[in-house]
């Protein structure tokens, strides 16, 4: 999502602030209840599904940023697990009051997440993958195959008479 959710620890830049107004705390609200449910649902085989929140709209990195007395319960409960990672060009700003100890600002960086399954994007020219994705990718015989296919079709298939991608 664009913004942090209301009550964040960067709530004073996010959709709890004055600016939201009522209807975008209402509706933030709203998202973040619908969240922690589907969280916290077990499933009849006995799971559980986990629900990571990212935002961009505040210029620092912060990590925990749900980790706040409203969103606990004053502690009693695990906040949903959430960042802020805005870190492309804009005017950079100060951390919020609370911010924790490893929240970044006046930096480049991006946040990079593993899951189980493989699923990797890029435009099909040449990309440098950063070098856990390298390694990810050295080891899955499809990955090559599905890019050349990829990279075959994009030179093919544009209105424009431009080339999509270079092989």
């Amino acid at each position: 999502m664009h913004e942090a959710l209301p009550d964040s620890i960067g709530n004073s830049h996010s959709m709890g602030d004055a600016r939201a107004g009522a209807e975008g705390r209402s509706s933030g609200e709203e998202t973040y209840k619908a969240l922690e449910n589907f969280r916290d649902h077990t499933y009849p085989d006995g799971s559980k599904k986990p629900v990571y929140v990212l935002a961009s709209h505040s210029h620092y990195y912060m990590n925990n940023i749900f980790a706040t007395d409203k969103l606990t319960d004053n502690q009693k409960k695990q906040p949903l697990p959430g960042w802020i990672v805005g870190m492309a060009g804009a005017v950079r700003f100060a951390l919020p009051e609370g911010a924790p100890k490893t929240a970044l600002t006046n930096i480049y960086g991006y946040l990079l997440g593993t899951v189980s399954h493989r699923f990797f994007f890029s435009r099909s020219a040449r990309v440098r993958y950063p070098a856990i994705c390298s390694a990810a990718l050295s080891g899955c015989a499809d990955s090559l195959v599905l890019r050349t296919q990829l990279a075959s079709w994009g030179t093919r298939n544009s209105r424009h008479n431009i080339p999509l991608c270079a092989a």
